[in-house]
């Protein structure tokens, strides 16, 4: 989706940076965020458009009902993320398909953080959700 910004967590550091937030790198960001740096809500403003844009089009595409976002992304920092990115609902074609509408994807925050690439950031809330006992 060319022209769309891809937000993430190098794009956080340069924005860190920007605010005389100076890191070594992305692990040196992680290990001294601040829930409090007011860079924060500039970044959400930044990602939650192109996050909902990139949201709406893989649920079209895959008609997706849950969209996993930010395994290395701070919980509290994903979590702003996805409630800022929401999708609206009534954007959405609400006609019956398979005898039910078509509803908005629901973006959650990732709960795996530790190891997620290893682990992978949809398994959890996949098992939960499809595999719960």
């Amino acid at each position: 989706m060319t022209g769309i910004p891809v937000p993430n967590l190098e794009t956080l550091r340069e924005m860190l940076a920007g605010h005389g937030i100076a890191t070594r790198n992305i692990f040196d960001m992680l290990d001294r965020y601040g829930a409090e740096w007011p860079v924060l809500d500039t970044c959400i403003e930044f990602a939650a458009p192109p996050l909902r844009t990139h949201a709406t089009v893989i649920h079209l595409s895959f008609d997706l009902e849950r969209i996993v976002v930010g395994g290395r992304w701070p919980p509290s920092l994903a979590r702003r993320l996805t409630e800022a990115a929401a999708v609206d609902q009534h954007a959405f074609d609400t006609r019956i398909r398979r005898g039910r509408g078509h509803p908005a994807p629901l973006l959650v925050p990732a709960s795996v953080t530790e190891r997620a690439a290893a682990v992978g950031a949809a398994a959890v809330p996949l098992a939960e959700a499809y595999f719960a006992s």
